[in-house]
């Protein structure tokens, strides 16, 4: 089961990381910058974070980039993440 409070944890990381790229880039570059919507941000966690589906699903029995998820979890993630 995902966790409960993942779409306001992830917004938050996002907001956070998108104002991270609004600083680095300086009052005059900022309207140049592409910032995450949460679905690009689920995405990125999703491919460069090992630990992602582990800490989505709560289950530190999932390996690395979920490698070994139950096809019930993968439905799951695909549901979740298409109502974001």
């Amino acid at each position: 089961m995902i966790r409960a409070n993942a779409v306001k944890i992830l917004t938050d990381n996002m907001n956070h990381v998108n104002g991270q790229i609004n600083v680095q880039a300086g009052p005059d570059g900022g309207s140049r910058n592409q910032l995450f919507t949460l679905k690009s941000y689920v995405e990125n966690e999703a491919k460069n974070n090992p630990n992602f589906f582990r800490w989505l699903f709560n289950n530190y029995d999932i390996d690395f980039h979920g490698k070994n998820m139950t096809s019930e979890q993968k439905e799951a993630y695909e549901a979740w993440f298409s109502e974001l």
